[in-house]
């Protein structure tokens, strides 16, 4: 059996293109609507029979696994993330964060099976250029191995361009703006993952914070919810990042994130989220860099937000920050921080898997058409009479669901509470859970 002594070893060893041409051979089963051949070896039993290989794997449809799973748990994290939103809103924070880490997990997993890295039970594998699988990682289980991977894959050059590739404000890749604007690229992309790895990092050797919301009582060990009002405000602004208008996509959050980098490369200190000290020079420098990017100068609406302007939004997007928190489990807010560290996680893997599919000619609509609409029927975003004429017009939903919580907030209530939300409003509640929504209309 080939094996790869250490993870930094596997994560040099990975070949992203192997993924990208296992795509070809799954086409044809995609065609009879099914994802993996049914001769597959690793469809059923995976973990056991990717534990258990003796001699050599069974390489290309190991490969064809490992493709596979990039779709799948990057909607499968979508999926829990809607979960996670549904408990938040029904006022059961311990369920919430045990969801979300999950969905936090499968993101990573998503991001990991990208570069040809297949996160297993405790023996991993990885597709290497030749077409060859080798197993790294033996006797490491999912919950331990994923952050070593992810935090040393981080520091690699192809994370770098991954990353920076798949955040595209105003349609451009981040790695262009930062390239114009002047600093570290290695320092944004290793900024992110430890400040969004931190529940994956925390949880890797505590198994006890890990289980606090599966096996001690809420009651007991478990931190309050946050009132009604706080969590709508949450869920209000995850939603509103995710708002695919102008091009589909996350213009909205990509926007958010492109100024906390100009800030943070800026100051070299701080987590980007108030305007620099030295506001002069550094208006100065976004608008030579608007320049060199031929997105326009002077006034525009793009180079006042950026510059902090109080009239297009100076206040730092409250999902952002919560992501860089770093509260414990007990605290109030701590499953909020979870919710918003994978929301970007998220972001982060769907991106990936968008490139995936483009680099490989897949075409996700017409040729996954035969997975994506049962999926979404069944996780409540369509009937099976009719679907949307186009993924964005998911947002429409979502809109009046908005428009509804507020409306709720602002008006006399039966009582100000989570009950009170869901008898008045629960039409809203349930339609803010489908997150997975996001997923559809940012990968396509």
């Amino acid at each position: 059996m080939p094996t790869i002594s250490t993870v930094q070893g596997a994560i040099n060893a990975a070949a992203r293109e192997r993924v990208i041409w296992s795509f070809g051979r799954l086409k044809r089963h995609w065609d009879a609507g099914r994802w993996l051949g049914v001769r597959n070896y690793y469809r059923r039993d995976t973990s056991d029979r990717v534990k258990n290989a003796q001699g050599v794997f069974k390489d290309l449809q190991l490969t064809d696994y490992i493709g596979a799973s990039t779709v799948g748990h990057c909607f499968d994290g979508w999926s829990y993330l809607g979960r996670a939103l549904e408990a938040e809103l029904a006022g059961d924070p311990g369920a919430a964060r045990h969801l979300g880490y999950y969905a936090e997990l499968r993101a990573a997993m998503s991001l990991l099976a990208c570069e040809g890295i297949g996160i297993f039970h405790n023996s991993h594998a990885v597709v290497k250029a030749d077409g060859i699988c080798s197993r790294f990682g033996r006797g490491n289980p999912t919950h331990q191995i994923v952050w070593e991977v992810l935090d040393k894959w981080s520091g690699a050059n192809g994370s770098k361009d991954r990353l920076l590739g798949v955040i595209r404000p105003e349609g451009i890749p981040l790695a262009d703006w930062i390239a114009q604007f002047g600093g570290s690229a290695q320092f944004v992309t290793e900024n992110w993952l430890r400040k969004w790895g931190l529940d994956l990092r925390r949880l890797r050797s505590d198994r006890e914070a890990r289980n606090l919301a599966s096996y001690r009582p809420a009651c007991v060990s478990g931190a309050p919810p946050a009132g009604v009002e706080k969590t709508l405000a949450a869920v209000d602004e995850l939603w509103t990042l995710c708002d695919p208008r102008g091009g589909g996509g996350f213009p909205y959050l990509d926007r958010h994130l492109l100024r906390q980098v100009l800030v943070q490369l800026f100051e070299l200190e701080g987590d980007g989220f108030a305007a620099p000290t030295e506001m002069g020079r550094f208006a100065q420098d976004v608008h030579r860099m608007l320049g060199a990017l031929g997105v326009g100068t002077g006034q525009t609406e793009l180079h006042r937000f950026l510059t902090f302007d109080p009239e297009v939004g100076a206040e730092a997007s409250p999902l952002l920050v919560d992501a860089s928190g770093d509260v414990e489990a007990g605290y109030v807010d701590h499953s909020k921080q979870v919710l918003a560290r994978a929301t970007l996680l998220l972001r982060l893997a769907t991106g990936s898997v968008s490139e995936l599919l483009k680099e490989s000619g897949s075409d996700f609509e017409q040729e996954l058409e035969f997975w994506w609409n049962g999926e979404a029927v069944r996780r409540r975003m369509w009937s099976a009479a009719e679907g949307p004429a186009s993924f964005t017009d998911l947002w429409g939903d979502v809109e009046v669901a908005l428009e509804d919580a507020e409306e709720w907030l602002e008006s006399p209530q039966t009582e100000s509470t989570h009950w009170g939300f869901w008898q008045e409003k629960g039409q809203a509640g349930w339609m803010l859970s489908t997150v997975e929504r996001a997923f559809l209309w940012g990968i396509a």
